[in-house]
């Protein structure tokens, strides 16, 4: 199923994120480097890569919509854990660590992409929508852990980590929105 390289809006499940006037974001999960050489080797891919050239910043964005997610596997419910942070994590590290080796691919696009973005500075988004039964209270306390223990699992690779979901902390550099009969 072809995709162009960089998509605005970019959807994911049921979520849709739009990033203005710039051309978007780009799928990391789906780029060949990462599917044909590091997925293999056990490596994890962040959701999208976005940069924002007006502050030359590349955004490494995970998403858990657990809104959708309808089984429990190993987060559970999606609350916030030791095991769903080490998953974002990795995610993360792994992303940044195959972005870096991008000059590498044989994916045009990919090299072009690393190529233009590489002097950009990083920044971590664990775009996190929980289950509608969780009340914010709770929610805002779950994501101030999260970002916590994010810092701290990627030190040495990045600290700047923003946890975002539409209701509480919506993203400053981009806008989210539910699509189907949800829709917010």
């Amino acid at each position: 199923m072809p995709h162009p390289f960089r998509e605005n809006p970019c959807r994911e499940k049921k979520l849709e994120f739009e990033f203005g006037l710039s051309s978007g974001a780009t799928r990391y999960e789906q780029w060949t480097s990462h599917i044909n050489n590091r997925h293999g080797e056990g490596k994890k891919a962040v959701d999208f890569i976005y940069p924002d050239e007006t502050v030359q910043r590349l955004f490494f964005t995970e998403i858990k919509d657990y809104t959708v997610i309808s089984r429990s596997g190993r987060a559970r419910q999606g609350l916030y854990s030791i095991i769903l942070a080490k998953t974002v994590a990795k995610k993360v590290r792994d992303s940044i660590e195959g972005f870096q080796v991008a000059s590498d691919s044989t994916d045009s696009d990919e090299r072009l992409f690393h190529t233009l973005f590489q002097m950009y500075s990083y920044r971590v988004v664990f775009h996190w929508e929980f289950k509608l039964s969780i009340k914010q209270p709770r929610r805002i306390i779950q994501m101030r852990q999260m970002k916590e223990k994010l810092r701290e699992l990627l030190h040495g690779v990045c600290t700047h980590v923003s946890v975002e979901n539409i209701g509480d902390n919506p993203s400053k550099y981009w806008t989210v929105r539910r699509i189907g009969r949800n829709e917010q």
